[in-house]
């Protein structure tokens, strides 16, 4: 009678972003060993949480599938001698093979008719080969960082502490990490006290669920979602959707309790990205938004626990808040102290890349190519002028306090601080459908040429991400594509008459002053235009 089978690997809290894939991955290494040892099975589920990696598997046979195979042996006429007894050749093999004369077939290959053996080879209880491969599934898990503990030369996202597998109500024995596997488990780490027996995998998900522990990730997010979104119309607002945040809050908690928190109004008159970055980024908190579109002095966070005393709990998130928000308006108060024209020359002491001078050098880079595409593109005066000022402080808040404190901010400040032209340096954002208009949108070429071929020029790496590169490199290459497609998008949609090839030049010889270039003119127009290229398709 087939059985379900069920793992538990409890660990010590491991990061978000580890719990996902290493679900996946126990998914498939599970799929993939069961067929190898010819264990049949229904569905495999896996579940988790930042405690915890569980699998599932349904309806596992008692034994493998018997196996029957055939060895290629002597060619039949070398397998007897003249009177037809066997020869030395085939005596080998019978014994090689460990079968008898009985056991053997002819096959013609060709012209050549050969001797095979079959081999039947009788399936063991699935018992006993789940306790042979279950510590392989655990070991061939891969993680981004892992780490060792105590003297073990064993690696995993976090100190393993028990093992739970189950067969029906059979406990299947393995050692790993010098832990015995077991039935014994243990629910939240603060609302239950010690760990208690598991009889069998169905009757694991009633008992975990009564020590305070929602395994199913997908039901975690459900819960989590409906709550914020309950918490937020009570308060006559809304939370906008943020799958990033959402997904990180699921893997960090096993027992989920959304609470709703307030701060002072007057907050409010500070920049919503000083408001909404050091709640989502440092807290973990949703912004909760006003039916107008604007933001309130409320938020939500979720609990890793029940709504006992949920009072206290929110009192203290408050408090945290508070704290950060006073830092922000400080800093942001001192930044306005001075115009940002003033924190260009602090640009100079911050290096742009080995080699090609300071981002104060790759302002003036920028501020020439901008003079030419103003004059190619018959800008008036004041629009030459908007595209010099944008191009002059699009970088300055580098050097700004509230950078400095919030790195999230890059960008975002120069937003806040200056007028509509110098936005657009920032525009067009990742899959956002927003286009710039009028000549000062060319600032986000500018931008991106002068970073393509500082890139290019100097460094050479592959366009295309690959394995190869470092993760800083790839997500610099992403985000080089995600800057090309608006390029694209900016051109075509703002019918800009402009010549790719001819500011490509013009960058070019921005670099060809105190720079090693590696590449010449030639090479590098035809790789960025090749690249722009790429994007079209997409477009």
């Amino acid at each position: 009678m087939a059985k379900d089978f069920l793992l538990e690997v409890g660990i010590e809290e491991m990061p978000a972003r580890f719990l996902g894939p290493a679900l996946g991955q126990l998914k498939e290494l599970a799929a993939k060993m069961l067929q190898e040892q010819r264990i049949n099975c229904g569905d495999i589920a896996t579940y988790g949480t930042p405690r915890r990696l569980v699998l599932h598997v349904k309806d596992v046979a008692e034994r493998q599938s018997d196996l029957e195979k055939e060895v290629k042996g002597p060619a039949k006429k070398a397998a007897y001698d003249i009177d037809g007894n066997p020869t030395k050749a085939i005596q080998g093999f019978l014994k090689s093979q460990g079968v008898t004369i009985d056991d053997l077939v002819v096959r013609p290959i060709g012209q050549v008719e050969y001797l095979y053996a079959i081999k039947r080879e009788e399936g063991r209880p699935a018992a006993d080969v789940l306790a042979e491969i279950t510590p392989a599934m655990i070991t061939g898990l891969h993680f981004p960082k892992p780490m060792r503990w105590g003297s073990l030369e064993m690696r995993f996202a976090r100190p393993i502490r028990w093992l739970v597998a189950l067969y029906g109500e059979q406990v299947v024995p393995f050692e790993l990490a010098n832990l015995k596997s077991d039935r014994y488990t243990f629910g939240h780490r603060f609302l239950t006290t010690g760990g208690f027996e598991i009889l069998n995998p169905e009757d694991y998900f009633n008992r975990i669920r009564a020590a305070y522990v929602l395994v199913d990730p997908a039901e975690r997010k459900e819960i989590i979602w409906r709550q914020i979104q309950e918490l937020a119309a009570a308060e006559g607002g809304r939370v906008e959707p943020d799958e990033d945040l959402l997904e990180e809050i699921t893997n960090i908690i096993e027992w989920p309790t959304a609470l709703c928190g307030s701060f002072d109004d007057n907050y409010l008159n500070l920049p919503e990205a000083v408001l909404v970055t050091p709640m989502r980024e440092h807290q973990r908190y949703f912004p909760v938004m006003g039916e107008d579109g604007k933001l309130l002095n409320k938020f939500i966070a979720v609990r890793n626990g029940t709504s006992a005393h949920i009072e206290i709990v929110t009192a203290g998130n408050e408090k945290v808040l508070r704290a950060r928000l006073a830092d922000a308006a400080f800093f942001f108060d001192e930044d306005l102290k001075r115009p940002l024209a003033e924190k260009v020359e602090g640009l100079k002491k911050i290096v742009f890349l080995e080699g090609l001078g300071s981002i104060a050098d790759k302002v003036d880079r920028i501020g020439a190519l901008a003079e030419h595409i103003s004059e190619t593109m018959g800008a008036n005066g004041v629009q030459a002028e908007q595209i010099q000022r944008a191009a002059l402080l699009a970088k300055a808040d580098l050097v700004t306090n509230m950078v400095y404190e919030f790195p999230e901010l890059q960008g975002l400040m120069v937003e806040s601080m200056l007028s509509a032209t110098v936005k657009t340096r920032w525009w067009p954002r990742p899959y956002s459908n927003t286009i710039c208009q009028d000549l000062p949108a060319i600032n986000c070429l500018i931008l991106w040429q002068e970073e393509a071929l500082a890139w290019r020029t100097k460094w050479i790496p592959l366009w295309a991400a690959s394995p190869l590169e470092s993760s800083q490199q790839a997500h610099r290459t992403l985000c080089l594509r995600r800057q090309a497609l608006g390029v694209c998008n900016i051109i075509i949609d703002g019918r800009l008459h402009i010549s790719l090839d001819q500011i490509i030049e013009w960058a070019y010889q921005g670099y060809s002053e105190g720079v090693e270039l590696k590449q010449e003119l030639n090479q590098v127009k035809n790789e960025i235009q090749e690249f722009f290229k790429q994007r079209l398709r997409v477009y």
